[in-house]
Parts: structure tokens; C-alpha cells; sequence
């Protein structure tokens, strides 16, 4: 598992100590990953922010296509009180999204509620390879979808799982019926041929 860890980084409204401070007054911090995605989070005091984005799914069973797309990230801060909400923009990679066999249109951004993957109210933005959603609490995010009508049968950086499996279970699906057809008009031919 590739982990790109994040040092802790301090951001607030003084980088130190608040006093006096309305609660109303919020801190915007924007923050650039190196998988080209970004958080913008709104701040209502100092805070420590952790993030790790990892290549492989730390927890429960992951939404369709996130363990082939390969992104998930860990955000978190050490006073959940001063947190008050994120936008969170993933840039997604457009061939992973092919080759995980996913309606790049259908893409939403995962929340991990502490018992299960739940979808975020995500807005894809096809041309610039990016999905958009509103976060009020950290946790873990990935990426999910729903699989293509018609899926890559031979993605160039190699077949997941399902992919393959869709894959294997048409071209059975389609030798049992050429068999099939071909049994019936055998005996077909043999009745006629009898009759003669």
C-alpha cells in the first residue's frame, strides 16, 4: 500500500492561541494534494490537519470501482469543533475510470460514516477529469461509480476483476446458446430426414 503521507500542518486565524474571537469569523485554508486534487475548508479556529492518500482501500468493502481506480485519502484535524465544513475536488484520472469499467458521468466522491462507504452529493465535471462535493465532517473519502454499459473488453493497463468476470460470463453466456441452437437444429434436421 502506497501511503503519501502529509505533514501536520497548523492553519487557522493567528496560528495560535484565539481569544475573543466571534464564532462567526471562519478561516478559508486551500490546500493542493499531489494527485491534483484540492480541499478548501472552512476554519473556525487554529487546527492541526492530517492527510494520507493512499492507493488501496483501509477499511470496509469499497464502492464499485474504487479499489481499481485507486484513490483514497484520510483527512482529519485534531479539534473537530474548529472544523466547519470542506469542499473537496478530486482530479480523477480518466483512463483508471475506463479501465475500472465506470460511467465516468456516474463518479461520486465516498464519505466513511465510521460502519460504511456512503456517496456525497458529487458534481463531475467531465472536461476537467474533476468531481466536486460539500463535506461538514473528516473521515476517509475515494472515488465509486456504476459500471458501463459497454466496458473495455481489453483496457490498456490491464483488466480488473469484475471487468473480467462480466467479460468471461458473456462469452459463456454466448457458447451455451450457440450450442444450444445448434443441438435443436441437429435434431430438427434428423426428424425431417426420418420422415422422408
Amino acid at each position: 500500500m502506497e501511503i503519501r503521507k502529509y505533514s501536520n500542518m497548523t492553519f487557522g486565524l493567528g496560528y495560535g492561541g484565539l481569544t475573543n474571537t466571534p464564532a462567526s469569523f471562519c478561516s478559508k485554508v486551500n490546500i493542493q494534494l499531489s494527485s491534483g486534487s484540492n480541499l478548501h475548508l472552512t476554519l473556525k479556529g487554529d487546527v492541526v490537519i492530517t492527510m494520507d492518500e493512499l492507493d488501496s482501500n483501509p477499511l470496509g468493502s469499497a464502492p464499485l470501482g474504487a479499489d481499481a481506480i485507486g484513490w483514497f485519502l484520510e483527512v482529519g484535524v485534531n479539534n473537530p469543533s474548529m472544523f466547519e465544513n470542506m469542499t473537496l475536488i478530486v482530479h480523477y484520472n480518466e483512463n483508471a475510470v475506463k479501465n475500472a469499467g465506470l460511467e465516468e458521468a456516474s463518479l461520486k466522491i465516498y464519505v466513511w460514516d465510521g460502519v460504511k462507504w456512503t456517496a456525497l452529493s458529487s458534481k463531475v465535471d467531465t472536461i476537467n477529469n474533476t468531481i466536486t462535493a460539500n463535506v461538514t465532517y473528516l473521515s476517509y473519502f475515494t472515488l465509486g461509480g456504476e459500471m458501463t454499459a459497454f466496458f473495455p473488453i481489453f483496457p490498456s493497463s490491464g483488466m480488473n476483476f469484475i471487468t473480467l468476470f462480466m467479460f468471461l460470463g458473456i462469452i459463456a453466456a454466448a457458447c451455451i446458446i450457440v450450442i444450444m441452437t445448434l443441438y435443436i437444429l441437429k435434431k430438427r434436421r434428423k426428424k425431417v430426414y426420418q420422415k422422408k
